[in-house]
């Protein structure tokens, strides 16, 4: 748009009905820049008339609905009269009310007359959104790097134990109720978000005015003009208070911190956004399985992906068991590296649950358990084998019980037959019966060792 000149935006004189309507009544030359408006404008807006005359009406409105206008302004230059439109008018104070407008086109004062007024549901939306916001516990926040001012909304006074009359948001007080480990992470969030035009969504601590430790997850969206950030819009939920045997789940950017210490240890940390999908895994854990940081994405899954297939079901569904039943979380897995090798782990982790019972995030260990399961494997080995041989015992006595059994009736029809031959040999007329009588004898010998023999297997 062309710049304004001090010389358009000059009033002549002054209507009695447009200084007394209760209307919103502006009027704007060809360039989009107001000429004119009524007190009832400018009170709702929250500005001066100077400082009215000196603005474009489209920088009043919401920074999505800007081009929106300014087409539909430059179809009165060229193909209509009049237009309506219902947009959200943005005040002084960075909140924004719905508006009603009518605008009408003079041709030949190349002039457009708006009137308006605020959106007859407005009112009840605000009612619902403070409502909402109430019960869900989340704030919403505006930082508009123009003018360097923030917005609260009344939730975000809620969470931080304030009131509106007794304390006017700004940056640096604002950043002052972020806990020592928070504060560094959340200014690094605004930075990336204003020089890169990067979105964030943190898990952080407050300490409130009433110096209650808070865990609240922040996030943060860069409104682009022009290619530049010209505000942050954001929200801030209160998740839980932070008691001293409370899980310390640390944020996604934290995980990657503990890298130095663990540099040389089989333990690698996680850490899972459960909304998202997000699971930030620490550099030593992705170096374990052969992947480089930025070869590994921080995603669930990319776990799943490595989890040795045998294992997924039980894995997957132990963690969701958990996040159920809240039982303590220990579960082992096999993981395929890079290089197609596997790996045994063991991870542990805590959950965090909001109010209404929702597991939002969870964080824990992995341990890489190889030698833990090479001598399990062993020792399982060895009492397999024990096992066997035990088994193969107790085969080899009962066959011998049955030897045993079958030797008493070989041994009784021996003695019997033997009996018999004793007998017969009496029996005999003849004079020379020695011969006779010593086989008998080495018989009953034999049988007595057969039968010692059979008495032994029997045992």
């Amino acid at each position: 748009m062309a710049e304004n000149t001090a010389e358009e935006n000059q009033i002549t004189s002054t209507d009695g009905f447009f200084e007394l309507s209760q209307d919103l009544l502006c009027i704007i030359n060809i360039n989009g820049y107001i000429k004119q408006c009524n007190p009832r404008f400018a009170e709702l807006f929250g500005y001066s008339f100077t400082e009215l005359n000196l603005m474009a009406f489209v920088n009043l409105l919401h920074p999505d609905e800007k081009k929106s206008i300014e087409e539909q302004f430059a179809s009165l230059n060229h193909h209509q009269q009049s237009i309506q439109f219902r947009v959200r008018g943005r005040r002084s104070n960075a909140q924004y009310s719905w508006l009603q407008f009518i605008a009408i086109f003079d041709k030949p004062q190349k002039l457009i007359y708006l009137t308006g007024h605020r959106a007859s549901e407005d009112m009840r939306e605000a009612r619902l959104n403070h409502y909402a916001q109430h019960v869900a516990k989340i704030g919403s926040w505006e930082l508009d790097l123009i003018n360097g001012k923030l917005f609260w909304s009344d939730e975000m006074y809620t969470i931080h134990g304030l009131s509106p009359d007794k304390y006017t948001p700004a940056v640096t007080t604002a950043l002052a109720f972020y806990t020592e480990d928070s504060l560094p992470i959340i200014r690094q969030a605004i930075k990336d978000c204003i020089d890169s035009q990067q979105a964030f969504a943190l898990d952080l601590e407050i300490m409130s005015d009433n110096q209650r430790q808070i865990a609240v997850h922040v996030t943060g969206e860069p409104v682009v003009e022009d290619d530049r950030v010209k505000m942050i819009c954001g929200s801030l939920q209160k998740l839980a208070d932070v008691t001293p045997d409370s899980p310390q789940l640390r944020s996604s950017s934290q995980c990657a911190d503990h890298t130095l210490a663990l540099a040389n240890s089989p333990v690698g940390l996680w850490d899972w956004d459960i909304n998202s999908g997000k699971m930030v895994f620490s550099e030593n854990f992705k170096k374990m399985l052969g992947y480089s940081n930025e070869e590994f994405a921080d995603e669930f899954s990319s776990f799943e992906r490595s989890l040795h297939r045998e294992d997924q079901d039980q894995t997957i569904q132990s963690l969701y068991q958990y996040l159920e039943d809240r039982k303590p979380f220990t579960v082992e897995f096999r993981l395929v590296t890079k290089d197609d090798n596997v790996m045994w782990f063991s991870a542990t982790g805590q959950a965090r649950w909001d109010e209404g019972g929702k597991a939002t995030h969870m964080a824990g260990i992995f341990c890489e358990i190889n030698d833990k399961k090479s001598l399990e494997k062993k020792v399982i080995g060895e009492n397999q084998a024990k096992q066997q041989l035990e088994k193969q015992f107790k085969q080899i006595e009962v066959l011998l019980s049955t030897a045993g059994n079958a030797g008493d009736e070989l041994i009784n029809y021996l003695n019997l037959s033997l009996q018999e031959s004793r007998q017969m040999v009496d029996a005999l007329q003849i004079p020379n019966k020695a011969e006779l009588i010593g086989k008998i004898e080495k018989l009953d010998k034999a049988i007595r060792l057969c039968e010692s023999y059979m008495k032994q297997l029997g045992r």
